[in-house]
């Protein structure tokens, strides 16, 4: 009987309530998606700078391309289009695993290039 009479007198604070529940469950899971859209596309621009940076290392240790006979000439890399892009996934997405990943490389790039300082 007691429940029937807070129910009757309390039921708009019962619905807000509940209401309140419901449109921040809504916004949480908005952020949430939110936040790992944008992971997503951070990976997807340092898969490709990450691709561009194996194609070169590559390019200099392939074993083909360079003649037994002949000395080996220490290839220079030009890392510098690579690097680039890795800054831009740093700036763009800061705190991401991708930025992480990208200035973990980029100091990789700095030490060989005996740029330790940098790095």
């Amino acid at each position: 009987m007691e429940f029937n009479k807070f129910m009757e007198k309390q039921w708009k604070l019962i619905v807000g309530v509940l209401g309140v529940i419901v449109v921040a469950g809504a916004i949480a899971t908005l952020l949430t998606v939110r936040v790992s859209q944008k992971e997503h596309s951070a990976q997807e621009r340092y898969f490709a700078a990450e691709k561009k940076m194996n194609d070169l290392k590559n390019k200099k240790s392939d074993p083909l391309a360079a003649d037994k006979k002949e000395k080996a000439k220490p290839e220079v890399i030009d890392y510098s289009g690579v690097k680039k892009d890795l800054e831009k996934i740093i700036v763009d997405f800061p705190g991401s695993i991708a930025s992480q990943m990208a200035a973990l490389h980029i100091s990789n790039i700095l030490v060989d290039e005996k740029n330790t300082d940098s790095a």
